[in-house]
């Protein structure tokens, strides 16, 4: 098992871990980016799918007592869906606007220590 494998309780972070260890091996951001988004695909994926299997039958069976746990289950089944979302699809974005942004910051406050005009692109 490779150190970038290991496991993690905090799997939103692992990420942006993976993105700065790939990046201290000498990777682009956009690549170490996208890398280290596309790891966490099955096992984000595997983690949802296997929850909402779980919680299907409370969903979809018409039995004594499901009427009561029927909305929790919705609702689970919607936080799993926005989470896996999320953690697959915006906190990558985030990561990379963030990053663009920081970068095109000290880019300007560079333009204007060095006498440049402020705000030019």
């Amino acid at each position: 098992m490779s150190p970038r494998s290991s496991g993690s309780s905090a799997s939103a972070a692992l990420p942006c871990r993976t993105t700065r260890e790939l990046l201290a091996d000498g990777r682009p951001f956009d690549a170490a980016i996208r890398e280290a988004s596309i790891g966490r695909v099955r096992p984000k994926l595997m983690t949802a799918a296997t929850a909402i299997f779980g919680l299907l039958p409370l969903l979809v069976l018409r039995l004594h007592g499901t009427e009561i746990e029927r909305p929790l289950a919705v609702v689970m089944i919607g936080g799993l869906v926005t989470s896996t979302l999320f953690t697959l699809l915006a906190l990558p974005t985030f990561y990379l606007l963030a990053h663009q942004r920081t970068r095109a910051g000290r880019t300007h406050w560079v333009r204007r220590a060095a006498g440049g005009t402020a705000g030019a692109c």
